[in-house]
């Protein structure tokens, strides 16, 4: 795990870089617009298939602390080859587990006989036996009714329905459908009765239905500070509405939301989403996007690479096509086929016939067009602009001897990303002792224990720098040592006494909460849900596994009481006695575990400058059972 942190009364991340900047707009179809509480980064269109695309936004709130990775999958459903089903693992619904989003799409697709060309997932479901938490027919069949819940399905006469409560007389109708956990826009306005607004902070999977018919799915990514925050439903609905959603339902989200998309170029599903957990977490149920468009392999367009990115000026970017048939799929560019500047564009530089753009440093938009028989028969445009923000993602980095980092360097205009080269960079530092560097890469003194401060700015505007301090050579600080405690006038507490143990209460959050002893150094939560835990310091005298030192904490626990569902134990520091110095780089443990524990999930929490619990797992064992459900530790 990597993490920087940053010092305050808890264990915290770096401060978030309040981001500043205008709305910049591109891509060929705007499906996004703002309405006061966002404003648009970017956006740019991925065609899927007829009447599929995906628009990518990245939007940040209007106090510029919160960036979020939009990704909006529009369908047309007057377009005769668009199409909806469900989907579960073996696309078999009579026998619960589950699978991966990507598995059930691969069953679905052989068992249909279907071009599944989005996935993404859908229910929640219980993490013991993967039953899905509402209704789930596939193919006319039902295989749970889900009466009461939310639904989004196609009726066997192929009419798009959802809604908040689902009636035995609607089921009956049914080809496919699927649940989720609740409605949050109903009728054009914010709707979740008993849900708090701006609860659920994480990830999220939804599917939206704007006024002229056409369905919206979206995932947006979460957990990946500051290139994608996590939101709560509140935001979740303004982004909706935001996107022309009348009718939204909010589908399983954090770990669970998985997207997975096959743009017009590509011959296979691929996963578009970063999961928060790294890996694709097994789901219950799965909503996929069809297309029968029929493959002709005979050249229609050409689909052109790359698309809507920032380039700094005199870059050379080397555009690329692929042949695409009227239905998506892969077809032969024409031998006559050669890339041209369009006419607007010809005072920003040049263009070989085979796609090598070379820019003449002025700055402006470059569309570049595929020409074959005289027509024009692909487009892309790249921006070129000249940074105006440089910054780094930590305000502090340590490093060992002779280590490689790129310093978390973050060069913007507008807040969007710039591919930049090395020479558009001038790196000053305040003592060269701290190493040097290799293009944009620093590799860090080789034995001598530096503190100073290393600036980058913009080689065509020195006025654009940032700048990050930076330590090399700082050996590694223990947090929790389970010795005894040593204060600074010499007394000494044992071990056993000063690792007391303060139960605490998980709130609405995750975040833990004192009860008991507010002095004490450490608190354990539980999920209410039956659990039993206790700690004892164990001496490496009694045989008990100890890394280093004399002492180890002992945690014990007890889930033979807890429901059918997720459960777990915590543990950390009380506010009040921890602080961090600096801005650490990685964080971990040592734990021994009996062999064969089964299902263990072992994950360390950590709040950011912002507020935000962040998750890093150190084992993912449990995904292949078991699955946090219902809010908290999800």
């Amino acid at each position: 795990m990597s993490k920087h942190v940053k010092k305050t009364l808890a264990l915290l991340l770096t401060a978030l870089m309040v981001l500043s900047g205008m709305s910049v707009m591109a891509g060929a179809v705007s499906v996004y617009t703002p309405t006061g509480d966002f404003y648009k980064i970017s956006e740019t269109e991925y065609k899927i298939a007829p009447g599929i695309a995906e628009n990518r936004v990245i939007v940040n709130k209007t106090s510029g602390t919160q960036q979020e990775t939009v990704y909006a999958v529009t369908v047309d459903p007057t377009v005769g080859t668009t199409g909806f089903i469900a989907g579960y693992a073996d696309y078999n619904g009579s026998k619960w587990k589950m699978q991966s989003v990507r598995d059930q799409a691969a069953a679905a697709a052989a068992a249909r006989n279907e071009n599944i060309v989005v996935a993404v997932n859908a229910d929640i479901f219980n993490m013991s036996t993967g039953e899905p938490g509402g209704v789930l027919v596939m193919n006319g069949r039902v295989y749970k009714s889900g009466l009461g819940g939310a639904y989004f399905g196609v009726t066997k006469s192929g009419q798009i329905v959802m809604g908040d409560s689902l009636t035995q007389d609607v089921l009956d109708t049914l080809q496919e459908a699927v649940s989720g956990f609740y409605m949050i826009v109903k009728d054009g306005k914010r709707y979740g009765p008993g849900k708090s607004a701006d609860s659920n902070v994480a990830p999220k999977t939804c599917v939206g239905q704007k006024a002229d018919g056409s369905i919206v799915i979206v995932a947006i990514d979460g957990r990946n500070y500051p290139i994608s925050c996590s939101l709560g439903d509140y935001d979740l609905a303004t982004i909706m509405m935001d996107l022309g959603c009348v009718n939204v339902i909010n589908f399983d989200g954090g770990g669970s939301t998985t997207y997975l998309a096959k743009y017009e170029r590509e011959g296979a599903l691929s996963l578009k989403t970063h999961p928060s957990e790294t890996v694709e977490r097994k789901v219950a149920s799965s909503l996929f996007v069809t297309s029968s468009a029929t493959p002709s392999g005979v050249f229609d367009h050409a689909s052109l690479l790359p698309n809507n990115d920032v380039y700094t000026p005199g870059s050379e970017i080397a555009f690329t096509a692929v042949g695409v048939d009227s239905s998506g799929a892969s077809a032969p560019l024409p031998a006559d086929g050669a890339f041209r500047l369009d006419a607007a564009s010809e005072g920003l530089g040049s263009v070989t016939a085979d796609g090598k753009f070379v820019s003449n440093g002025n700055v402006g938009t470059v569309t570049v067009n595929y020409v074959t028989g005289g027509a024009v028969k692909g487009s892309t445009s790249v921006e070129i602009q000249k940074p105006d923000s440089i910054y780094f993602s930590s305000e502090e980095i340590s490093l060992g001897f002779e280590k490689e980092s790129d310093l978390g360097l973050t060069v913007k205009y507008r807040d969007r990303d710039i591919v930049y080269r090395a020479q558009d960079i001038v790196w000053t530092m305040s003592d060269p002792r701290l190493g040097h560097f290799d293009g944009l890469t620093f590799i860090s003194s080789d034995s001598e224990t530096v503190n100073g401060t290393v600036t980058a700015a913009y080689s065509g505007d020195a006025s654009v720098s940032g700048s990050v301090a930076l330590i090399v050579g700082k050996l590694p600080s223990v947090m929790m040592d389970f010795e005894n405690y040593v204060d600074g006038e010499g007394n000494v507490t044992p071990a056993e006494e000063y690792w007391s143990f303060t139960r605490g209460t998980s709130q609405p959050d995750g975040r833990l909460a004192t009860v008991h002893d507010p002095s004490a150094p450490l608190i354990g939560t539980t999920h209410n849900r039956g659990e039993v835990i206790s700690t004892s310091i164990v001496d490496i005298s009694s045989g008990e596994p100890v890394r280093f030192g004399n002492h180890a904490l002992k945690l014990h626990y007890d889930f033979s009481n807890s429901r059918d569902m997720t459960t777990g134990i915590a543990m950390g520091f009380t506010e009040a006695t921890q602080k961090v110095e600096g801005s650490p780089t990685a964080i971990g443990m040592w734990v021994y575990a009996p062999e064969g524990t089964p299902n263990l999930w072992l994950r360390v929490r950590v709040e950011d400058g912002s507020g935000t619990i962040c998750n890093t797992n150190f084992t993912l064992e449990c995904k292949q059972t078991n699955h946090e459900r219902l809010g908290g530790f999800d």
